[in-house]
């Protein structure tokens, strides 16, 4: 079959201009197209410029055609081809690929701006201001994803005490932040009805287990309450990392328990303390302690100690920020929460 001129600069042009769109598409994808999909592009875009000068007609020119369509329809999600009659059909394949990877494009875009804003959100339901006469608070929050699993508030039971919690639930990303959610709604129930701080953990882990099967919903917490007249605090752990004191006194404080969400029968960790003028008291989750350099060795609760007592305000920025100088550059392997009080002096 002949072809006027007319006919194949229009096909050929239309092929330019999808392969064109694919590949903007492509490039969208986080990290790139797959190795096939760009493999399959260049084929197409290569035949095209080979069948410049003597248009191709008839099934048997574009039958080495298939099979880079054929990827490029597996990256789309539509419908394989065996073959293909003529570049009309292979113009029409192309052109439902490209608009199929914009659709997806834009979905992911969508996508992203909805998580980005659900991490700011959750960010902001953390922790906010809260006046004591004697405590500072300073906290870092990095998620691994746009939102993450991890949760921590500050909340002042009198004039005089306030209660610092942090939990890690198992997992991270969406579904993690939204274990997140029901937590936080539990947790406000009984922050302010509690007096004691292992007391607390107890009826959170009861007020899941009713609310959620065993095991669906499973987090490690630490609780503590501190007085800013004396510097006494009262701890309690659900298999949480220790809370670290530094000082007067430098060092991880004792830790166990069970962790919540498992058992009705768990037990908790409790213990006390004292600050003294100056101390500073962090709680993190094990996004801190087991950060990994490039050769594997976990950062620890050592090096943790050593950032925060580097000056008498070094807190949570500082760790956080010797933290990511002992990964150089590797990639985050879990959420990431540090909350710290320090105590002041009174004339402070």
């Amino acid at each position: 079959m002949w072809h006027e001129p007319s006919d194949w600069l229009a096909e050929a042009n239309g092929l330019r201009t999808s392969l064109s769109t694919v590949r903007r598409a492509l490039g969208l994808a986080p990290g790139g197209p797959p190795r096939d999909a760009a493999s399959a592009v260049d084929a197409l875009e290569s035949w095209l410029a080979r069948a410049r000068l003597e248009w191709p007609t008839g099934e048997h020119a574009v039958a080495p055609l298939v099979s880079p369509l054929a990827e490029l329809l597996v990256v789309a999600s539509l419908p394989p081809v065996t073959h293909v009659h003529n570049v009309a059909e292979v113009v029409d394949l192309v052109e439902r690929v490209a608009r199929k990877l914009r659709h997806h494009a834009e979905e992911d875009d969508l996508h992203r701006r909805d998580l980005r804003r659900a991490g700011e959100l959750q960010a902001a339901m953390l922790v906010g201001k809260v006046p004591a006469a004697r405590l500072t608070f300073d906290h870092v929050y990095r998620p691994l994803e746009a939102i993450g699993g991890d949760y921590f508030d500050v909340h002042r039971l009198s004039n005089d005490k306030t209660r610092l919690f942090v939990a890690d639930i198992a997992g991270h990303g969406v579904r993690a932040a939204m274990s997140t959610m029901l937590l936080k709604a539990e947790y406000e129930a009984e922050k302010r009805s509690t007096p004691h701080a292992r007391d607390l953990l107890y009826r959170l882990n009861s007020a899941l287990l009713r609310r959620f099967p065993a095991r669906s919903l499973v987090l490690t917490a630490v609780c503590v309450d501190i007085e800013g007249a004396t510097g006494r605090f009262d701890y309690a752990t659900a298999a949480h990392p220790s809370p670290l004191r530094v000082g007067s006194e430098t060092g991880a404080l004792d830790t166990g328990g069970a962790f919540i969400g498992i058992s009705r029968r768990a037990d908790f960790f409790h213990g006390s303390g004292t600050l003294a003028e100056g101390d500073g008291l962090y709680l993190l989750t094990d996004g801190v302690i087991d950060a990994c350099d490039p050769s594997g060795e976990m950062y620890g609760e050592e090096r943790a100690l050593a950032a925060l007592s580097v000056s008498a305000t070094a807190g949570a920025n500082e760790l956080y920020a010797d933290v990511l100088a002992f990964v150089a550059g590797r990639a985050p392997a879990d959420d990431l929460a540090i909350l710290g009080a320090r105590l002041r002096s009174p004339t402070a």
